[in-house]
């Protein structure tokens, strides 16, 4: 009898055990801690996993159908909170949600849009933003052939860096620096922490330095984005003399949104800097289709709101699109550079007369 009660306990306990350890996994997964997609750029951290906090998405309901731009088999849960921290998990957890409808609390997708600003045209306009140049002068090379208006984003301190600024310089293309900045899991001794120029903890004046030495070797450069900084983009106390930095010398920022909490636009504005922010990464799937739909994507939000800026990124299966697409992108009044985008948004070099709608570059 002792034996058979003892088989018993044990029984009953490596059951509660197991019971335990399956709701613990499915718990993980339901918070996006298993099986999550990386951020497209940023690799995940084993040392620092989302930094030890758990996220819930946002409700399946609250999200038009054309806000997905694909699932992978995958839906959003239907049955979490409507409310709460999602921000944050709902971009690293579904990366193919794009920024503008990333939200830190209920997203309210059914509210009457306010009119456009006269300024704009009943399309609205589009920016193109190529990130990443500055590994390959071969492929600075086929974009800047290409018939379409492009910004570049141009990393400081590769090897490339050089040709490809002097690339643009010579064929006219408008360029920003792509500021390397700390994003989250990046920790002191990693591969990644030692990329960034822009870190927690760093002080104003060593922030000062870091962006007059990017701007040093891009002297031609009309503003900056930030490359990663999902966590940089976060803290004001570096965001505010980084800007400062910018806005002294009358540049721009454009905020990546690589984080939905970012301070780093709103901060901008309170500045008298323009507000600028991406709204669609185009090429996260390396799928024609899915570029194109992105696309498509972005010049609805343009229409909708007035202008949008769609971020891609320089890679050959981006510029095998590009080059399928150029006949029909290369004519599109939709489309501008991001400093035409700056000279509207402050006002200059736009005329407007009825429905005709030109852009007048400042000197």
């Amino acid at each position: 009898m002792k034996r058979s009660g003892s088989g018993t306990i044990r029984g009953l306990s490596l059951l509660l055990g197991l019971s335990l350890c399956a709701g613990a996994l499915f718990f993980l997964f339901l918070s996006g801690n298993v099986f999550s997609p990386s951020l497209s750029g940023e690799k995940p951290s084993s040392e620092a996993p989302l930094q030890g906090r758990i996220f819930f998405p946002l409700s399946r309901q609250n999200l038009e159908g054309e806000e997905l731009c694909s699932l992978e088999e995958e839906a959003l849960p239907e049955f979490l909170e409507e409310e709460g921290e999602a921000g944050l998990f709902l971009w690293q957890r579904y990366c193919w949600l794009s920024p503008d409808i990333r939200s830190s609390g209920k997203l309210s997708v059914d509210a009457e849009e306010p009119p456009l600003p006269p300024v704009f045209p009943p399309g609205g306009v589009a920016v193109l933003l190529l990130d990443d140049v500055g590994n390959s002068a071969s492929l600075g090379a086929a974009f800047a052939a290409l018939k379409i208006p492009l910004t570049w984003a141009i990393l400081p301190g590769e090897s490339q860096t050089e040709r490809c600024r002097d690339l643009a310089e010579a064929q006219g293309i408008p360029y920003i620096v792509h500021m390397p900045m700390q994003a989250l899991g990046d920790t002191p001794g990693s591969y990644w922490y030692g990329t960034n120029w822009i870190v927690e903890g760093m002080s104003p004046e060593e922030i000062r330095r870091e962006v007059l030495r990017a701007l040093k070797l891009l002297p031609g450069a009309l503003g900056m984005n930030n490359h990663r900084g999902s966590l940089a983009t976060t803290d004001a106390a570096l965001m505010d003399p980084f800007l400062e930095t910018l806005r002294a010398r009358g540049l721009f920022f454009l905020d990546s949104r690589t984080n939905s909490r970012s301070v780093a636009a709103s901060l901008a504005a309170e500045k008298g800097m323009p507000r600028l922010e991406n709204h669609v990464f185009l090429d996260h799937k390396k799928e024609p289709e899915f570029f194109r739909s992105q696309m498509k994507r972005l010049f609805a939000m343009a229409g909708k709101r007035g202008w949008a800026v769609g971020i891609c990124h320089a890679r050959s299966s981006t510029y095998q699109v590009f080059k399928e697409m150029e006949g029909e992108l290369a004519g599109d009044p939709r489309l501008i550079t991001l400093p035409d985008l700056v000279d509207i948004l402050k006002g200059r070099g736009r005329s407007q007369k009825k429905d005709v709608f030109s852009l007048q570059l400042s000197d």
